[in-house]
């Protein structure tokens, strides 16, 4: 999914946008499962199985998810805000399951941000 971000940035600017815009959780992707398989059934082994997957395949920044959107943004002088899940290293496992749901990150490259 990041390689089609990347990507998309590239072509952004190649169009000659300053700013492209990606949705909310788009990494690694909206927890479309959770309406098919009665979500709120906290204590579902379903629910945790899917849950679990889910959070494994958040972002990590620290562990560099975001590098090649980063590097694209700052190849073509674009400004980047994608919308992911974010599972940092520096949270507790509790945490880590509550905090995916409401993060946003923007990745900007140095020339979009100087004045």
């Amino acid at each position: 999914m990041l390689a089609k971000v990347a990507d998309w940035t590239a072509r952004a600017a190649a169009d000659g946008c300053g700013l492209v815009a990606f949705g909310e959780a788009l990494a690694p992707g909206y927890p479309f499962w959770l309406e098919w398989t009665g979500g709120a059934r906290f204590d579902s082994d379903l629910q945790k199985d899917q849950f679990a997957h889910y959070v494994d395949q958040a972002v990590t920044i620290e562990a560099g998810h975001l590098d090649e959107v980063c590097a694209a943004a700052a190849r073509h002088g674009i400004a980047v805000v994608l919308g992911i899940v974010e599972r940092p290293r520096d949270r507790s496992a509790i945490a880590s399951i509550a905090a995916p749901w409401s993060s946003m990150r923007t990745a900007m490259s140095p020339r979009s941000t100087a004045s």
